[in-house]
């Protein structure tokens, strides 16, 4: 887009539910000198992605997942802010 900066800030899940919730309070308090985040890619895992959510949700900040598949993120309901780029595991096909 033009006239458009992109400013990101980088922070690890490592992997982890509580480490998680904890970052996404992070970035829906402290995040860019307190403005917050205006959206939230990753955490790369599931699990941690719908603990995150929790918290981002009730500050309607987007997340995307460019690797959480988990067939439940695609509950609009329980997730409203989530958006994924990889197809839910529902969509796998048998082995």
């Amino acid at each position: 887009l033009p006239d458009t900066t992109v400013v990101y800030e980088w922070y690890n899940s490592g992997r982890d539910a509580a480490t998680s919730m904890q970052m996404a309070i992070e970035c829906v308090t402290n995040a860019f000198g307190g403005t917050k985040a205006d959206v939230v890619l990753g955490p790369a895992s599931s699990g941690p992605t719908m603990n995150a959510n929790l918290i981002l949700a009730n500050y309607d900040v987007p997340q995307i997942s460019y690797s959480a598949t988990s067939p439940s993120l695609s509950n609009y309901i329980e997730y409203p802010t989530f958006f994924r780029t990889p197809p839910s595991d529902a969509y796998q096909g048998m082995a």
